[in-house]
């Protein structure tokens, strides 16, 4: 197959005629011009009919801007234990900001204001043994109450096939159980 040669419409050279390889007609640098402009215009198309979901580079993005909010709001100190967290780390802030619904599971929730709770990660590892233990290992503790009471702020924004997950539905079964003084934990 050979490429054809001619002068491409888009290059203006003061009327000097130069021969270049052409692609539908363009030399290469205005066909990549040419196609990502019908690129983008198909896409806005598209994006009209119907909402495209959000690349993995945006959503990455977005979780990197929640972290370093979340992290202005840090105290340095863990609602279960009260022991040090990692407030002022810029290396291991994050680790001290615990989803209080994990992002993986509850996508509507992941980077709302609200869906966090300040776990140490370091000493008695709160963070880690959330995580892994679930809802369990924080039910006595003081940070029970704080995050019954973030839950109530974004519940609503949960979609109702979250709502059919286990972990909500065991959240919300202990969450109705928070006695009326429940300073007393």
């Amino acid at each position: 197959m050979q490429l054809k040669t001619g002068q491409c419409p888009d290059c203006v050279t003061n009327h000097i005629y130069t021969e270049k390889p052409l692609i539908a007609g363009r030399c290469q640098m205005h066909y990549k011009v040419y196609r990502s402009k019908i690129s983008k215009d198909r896409r806005l198309v598209r994006g009209l009919q119907e909402p495209r979901k959000q690349t993995h580079f945006q959503q990455t993005t977005d979780l990197y801007d929640w972290f370093e909010n979340r992290g202005k709001e840090l105290t340095g100190v863990c609602a279960k234990c009260n022991g040090k967290s990692c407030k002022g780390d810029p290396k291991y802030q994050r680790f001290s900001i615990a989803h209080i619904f994990p992002k993986s599971q509850f996508q509507s929730v992941a980077t709302h204001p609200m869906n966090f709770i300040e776990l140490c990660f370091w000493g008695e590892s709160c963070h880690t043994n959330y995580d892994n233990q679930g809802i369990e290992s924080v039910i006595h503790t003081p940070a029970w109450i704080a995050m019954v009471e973030r839950f109530n702020a974004f519940e609503d924004l949960l979609t109702p096939a979250e709502k059919g997950k286990h972990f909500y539905q065991v959240f919300k079964k202990y969450a109705q159980k928070i006695p009326a003084n429940h300073t007393q934990y």
